[in-house]
């Protein structure tokens, strides 16, 4: 009996790419994982709607939001350990390889990020919630500065 992953299984949104010599399979975040993410680093949510530059915050502080956005990009969200790696083991431009690629796997194109939307989590009076439409590309600059 088919399901949902025969509709988008999640090999189709990932890519491997290598990091001297070792093979990492890297892949978009599920919405649950970004929800979790948001929780954890509140500023990450305005950073990816282009509301604030990563520039103007605590460094220290987006470098542990941009591990671990890779933590959850290589398969292992909330993973302290892989977190820790991320800062430790891997160069500025191998971090910034990877954040990349998740972020473009994540939100491929003009996409519907519902997460990113603050008025769903008070939806009007009516009940009805509002999606918002935003730019990888414009996210992605915003998280690369």
């Amino acid at each position: 009996m088919p399901s949902l992953l025969d509709i988008a299984p999640p090999e189709i949104s990932a890519v491997e790419i290598d990091i001297r010599g070792t093979v990492l399979r890297v892949a978009g975040i599920a919405a649950i994982d970004w929800a979790v993410l948001y929780g954890r680093f509140p500023e990450l949510r305005k950073i990816m709607l282009g509301e604030e530059s990563s520039e103007g915050r605590d460094r220290l502080r987006f470098l542990a939001a941009q591990s671990a956005v890779i933590a959850a990009g290589t398969g292992h969200p909330g993973d302290a350990d892989i977190e820790r790696a991320s800062l430790t083991v891997l160069t500025f431009d191998e971090r910034q390889q990877l954040f990349d690629q998740v972020i473009s796997l994540s939100l491929p194109g003009d996409v519907l990020s519902p997460l990113l939307d603050a008025s769903l989590a008070a939806p009007a009076a009516n009940g009805a919630g509002r999606a918002t439409r935003v730019s990888a590309t414009r996210s992605q600059k915003a998280l690369s500065s």
